[in-house]
């Protein structure tokens, strides 16, 4: 079935584990499944009725998927796939004995919401427009539909000036030092970089990330126990690690008033250069 249109497949994917330590099949069949998701929403038949799919989702079958893809991908690397990406909160998969519902979570991140905003943006502009108005245009528009979608990302960074480009490397930066983002983590995200500023949300994801955190409850552990103690900046971050580090070795810390996100956390040398800010 011939579709229409394009995708867009972002490089930081390259230092992802989904595209890592997958194998050559499971990376045909990734490429396949954003191919074939529904751009704008279409209507299936799931479970005996008619479904209306949101950008993202699909109707299809283990066999349809397989012929999708082509020579050498079996039904059972499918399977497997499916079930890796899954785990991976790459999607999720909702399956009866004739079909199964795929939903890829972070579409609207990198695919429908930047795609809606160039085309509503073409249609409104014309081309007698100065740079300057075009950009304030887009950037108006930005906040409109991100709002009407939930994300509210303009309005989430407008005290801490951080632009939808740097609020993308945030992204980017935690689903290479963690995973991927449900919807819910993404929202708290926003909020938390608009409350404590975007250099120490990511300092607080690679601090998490290295000491193998799976979801971003932890990343917010980190910021308010930072917050409560006086880190505000990058370099008191340091320099508390390294008193806590100090503290952990001379004296139990089982009987603290407050959950301590370093509790039972094996301390390591930070390197800065890989922080986005």
């Amino acid at each position: 079935m011939a579709r229409p249109g394009y995708l867009k497949l972002w490089r930081s994917i390259l230092d992802k584990p989904i595209w890592k330590q997958s194998s050559a099949e499971q990376k045909a069949i990734l490429i396949t499944l954003l191919m074939m998701a529904d751009y704008g929403g279409s209507k299936w038949e799931f479970k005996g009725k008619q479904y209306q799919t949101k950008p993202g989702q699909f109707v299809t079958s283990l066999p349809s998927i397989v012929a999708e893809c082509g020579k050498g991908v079996t039904v059972q690397n499918v399977r497997t796939a499916l079930k890796r990406f899954e785990k991976l909160n790459f999607l999720t998969d909702e399956s009866t004995k004739s079909n199964r519902l795929i939903t890829i979570i972070n579409w609207d991140i990198y695919q429908s919401s930047d795609i809606a905003i160039n085309n509503q943006t073409n249609r409104q502009l014309t081309d007698d427009q100065q740079t300057a108005n075009r950009q304030l245009t887009s950037k108006e528009e930005v906040k409109n539909i991100r709002s009407k979608e939930g994300k509210n990302i303009n309005h989430l960074h407008h005290q801490n000036d951080v632009s939808d480009e740097d609020f993308k490397k945030i992204v980017d930066y935690y689903q290479h030092a963690i995973g991927m983002l449900n919807a819910t983590d993404y929202n708290y995200l926003s909020q938390d970089v608009d409350k404590f500023g975007k250099g120490i949300v990511c300092k607080a994801i690679q601090e998490a990330g290295k000491n193998s955190a799976q979801k971003y409850k932890y990343v917010n552990s980190i910021l308010i126990d930072w917050a409560n103690n006086g880190v505000k900046t990058k370099e008191d971050a340091e320099r508390y690690l390294i008193k806590r580090k100090h503290n952990f070795k001379n004296k139990s810390q089982k009987n603290d008033e407050y959950y301590s996100p370093y509790q039972d956390m094996e301390f390591k040398t930070i390197p800065e250069d890989s922080l986005p800010f």
